[in-house]
């Protein structure tokens, strides 16, 4: 049974719970749904959004609140509710989306409205944002909307713009512009799509509390779990605050440097289900 005192742990998704293909193993979901009925208190951080971890998290009995878009909402994994929300004002929504726009980029914008998820987008002019698009229908994503006007989307609470370039410089010169005119109110994420052969490049904007340490404080506020055993896992940029804040810091196989010089341990790789490995160590080890 979950208690407060127990240790909490952490796991980033993508190259660190799941396989390179974006799933989770047969062996990690039968395992870690053990160890969550034998009590262990585990959560997710991640840049998905619940919609997306639903499809890659079925059958796992996650019944903590999980941390999503980097932070930007913390929220129930099966019903989808937020418990909690870092969403952009609504001048730096628009600050962006002008930069954007000026630069010849036109961006996916995630919102919600308080009771429905949204996920706009206007045209598709590149093979990445094709790729998105039918990746997001795939999973069935009811949060995809196309319209013509997606300025009306920044009227809801705006928590994440996403540009998808084909051009790494292209890029690049967006988030140069993006510093400059919000400097340090604005996270800003560059990455290359690891599960698509195009080449493609993303550029994510949240809020600058949108971050995954500040999602696990919300997550133990929660929950009045401790944070004094707290073990995070993580290969990726958008972990490197949870790293710093956690006593316990588990780095996987292929993990980014600024990662791994925080780790306070080391594991295999994504495709050994290195973290559930791990946690059945520590729980066996565990005395409740």
């Amino acid at each position: 049974m979950n208690t407060p005192n127990a240790p909490l742990y952490v796991s980033d998704l993508d190259g660190t719970l799941l396989r390179p293909d974006g799933t989770l193993s047969a062996y990690s979901r039968t395992h870690l749904n053990q160890l969550i009925e034998d009590g262990l208190l585990f959560s997710v951080a991640t840049a998905r959004s619940t919609v997306s971890m639903r499809h890659i998290l079925r059958d796992v009995r996650v019944s903590l609140p999980v941390i999503n878009l980097n932070g930007a909402l913390l929220s129930d994994l099966h019903s989808g509710h937020h418990h909690a929300m870092h969403a952009l004002t609504p001048e730096e929504a628009q600050r962006l989306y002008q930069c954007m726009e000026t630069l010849g980029h036109r961006p996916f914008v995630s919102v919600t409205d308080g009771q429905r998820d949204h996920l706009y987008y206007r045209d598709i002019y590149n093979g990445g944002m094709q790729w998105f698009v039918e990746d997001r229908k795939r999973s069935g994503d009811q949060r995809l909307r196309q319209t013509d006007d997606l300025q009306r989307a920044l009227e809801f609470h705006v928590l994440a713009l996403t540009v998808i370039a084909m051009k790494r410089e292209e890029i690049d010169a967006l988030r140069a512009a993006i510093l400059a005119e919000c400097g340090d109110s604005v996270q800003v994420h560059v990455f290359p799509n690891g599960y698509s052969t195009l080449g493609d490049v993303w550029l994510t904007v949240y809020d600058a509390r949108a971050t995954k340490d500040r999602g696990i404080q919300l997550l133990a506020k929660y929950g009045g779990f401790s944070l004094d055993e707290l073990t995070v896992f993580g290969d990726g940029h958008n972990d490197v605050e949870m790293f710093e804040m956690a006593p316990n810091a588990v780095a996987v196989g292929d993990a980014v440097p600024a990662v791994v010089q925080l780790a306070t341990d080391h594991i295999g790789h994504a495709a050994e289900d290195s973290v559930v490995k791990y946690l059945q160590r520590a729980h066996a080890q565990r005395v409740y």
